[in-house]
């Protein structure tokens, strides 16, 4: 009896073994490649099955240190091919899709069509802060928090159908300065999380949510977050966000925060996508590393970082 109890135990201990021995060895993604270069301060969006790369800094020797460039991905291709500039220099700004086109948003509001390959104005510079703010798209409309270049502290809401852009009020206890905050759209909500205070420059752990009845508080991230040194993005009713501080998940739906395994080294800037079940990181400054042309892919089904196969350099 002792003897096939054990038998049986083992041999649930080697399935298991050999279960985890193949998603260990589960061949790697090919797709997406990684940037032609290495930049950092710019964004990436979803356009078509593809992905759209624009703005940000890349080689620092060029008079416009590359900020108007854009590159595109097509679906399977291991190129990047340029597209049309943007009509502005844009970098540490932000984006975001609505009914599947690409707005860039930095001064002014830029959208991409994809049709003609030209990037169209939608709202004039001048009316929004120009960079080291956060940014989402939520029922159509544009909202913007934070940064720099802004006359006052406010939640800017722009309307893409006109370009019309008006303030609203801000989180508690946001005031002017306050830059780089975590803003994303979950579950038909605008959620706020953690930035830097201007006066202290410390990352700030509040987290708040704007829904109907106005802004409310929810759980505080464990640490301080924000968004210069962190790759964060949306998956469902998730926030997934790895920076300086950690990796963390914040479920929407339970309300709660979780603790990941990091992304690895330090990056400034990177850029996200949320591509076939896994968050992608594609660029991003990396301290100490020369071409450091950053890739790496987290598998949002295991909850886990996927081994990538080596580069060509």
């Amino acid at each position: 009896m002792l003897t096939s109890a054990l038998l049986a135990l083992l041999a649930v201990a080697v399935a298991a073994a050999q279960t985890q021995s193949a998603e260990s060895a589960a061949p790697a993604p090919a797709w997406p490649v990684a940037l032609p270069r290495e930049r950092h301060g710019h964004r990436i969006e979803p356009l078509d099955g593809g992905l759209l790369c624009f703005g940000g800094f890349g080689d620092a020797r060029a008079e416009d240190r590359e900020s108007r460039q854009t590159w595109w991905l097509a679906p399977g291709a291991s190129e990047w091919k340029r597209r049309a500039d943007l009509r502005r220099e844009h970098a540490f700004f932000g984006s975001a899709v609505i009914a599947g086109v690409v707005y860039a948003i930095g001064a002014d509001v830029e959208r991409y069509d994809a049709k003609a390959d030209a990037w169209v104005e939608v709202t004039p510079a001048g009316k929004l802060p120009r960079s080291h703010f956060g940014a989402a798209a939520l029922e159509g409309k544009l909202f913007v928090l934070g940064g720099f270049g802004a006359a006052e502290s406010a939640l800017w809401v722009v309307d893409v159908k006109d370009g019309a852009v008006r303030a609203e009020p801000a989180p508690p206890g946001f005031a002017t300065g306050d830059h780089f905050h975590l803003v994303h759209a979950l579950r038909g909500e605008l959620h706020v999380i953690g930035g830097l205070d201007g006066e202290t420059f410390e990352a700030q752990r509040e987290h708040w949510v704007r829904g109907a009845g106005g802004w409310r508080a929810l759980p505080a991230p464990p640490e301080g977050l924000w968004a210069k040194f962190s790759a964060h993005a949306v998956a469902g009713d998730a926030l997934y966000v790895f920076g300086e501080n950690g990796g963390w998940r914040f479920d929407a739906a339970e309300g709660a925060w979780r603790e990941l395994t990091k992304s690895g080294s330090m990056l400034a800037m990177p850029a996200t996508a949320v591509l076939d079940d896994k968050l992608w990181i594609l660029g991003g400054m990396e301290v100490g590393r020369d071409d450091a042309r950053v890739l790496r892919a987290f598998d949002l089904r295991g909850q886990r970082w996927l081994e990538l196969a080596p580069r060509a350099k």
